[in-house]
């Protein structure tokens, strides 16, 4: 048996968690870790600056994680990280 959240819960089940949203969170931070990828070596100009493209991009994987991570908890924030 294992003590989570004040519950005792056996070994063999898994804990449930709502997770309408994961898979959908998930494929988001793929898809902008990727296109962060390809876009690191693309200059622009914003506002008089010359900026890679993935310093507009690569600040939403930290948002996506830090929502992950306060809503599933810490465990499945560190799975979708290394799956991305």
């Amino acid at each position: 048996m294992i003590k989570r959240m004040n519950k005792m819960i056996p070994n063999n089940k898994p804990l449930k968690l709502n997770s309408k949203y994961i898979l959908l969170l998930t494929m988001i931070y793929v898809t902008v870790s990727v296109a962060a990828d390809v876009v690191a070596f693309k200059f622009a100009y914003f506002f008089g600056y010359v900026e890679s493209g993935a310093t507009l991009l690569f600040p939403i994987t930290y948002l996506i994680g830090d929502v992950v991570c306060e809503v599933y908890g810490w465990d499945v924030a560190m799975k979708m990280v290394w799956y991305g």
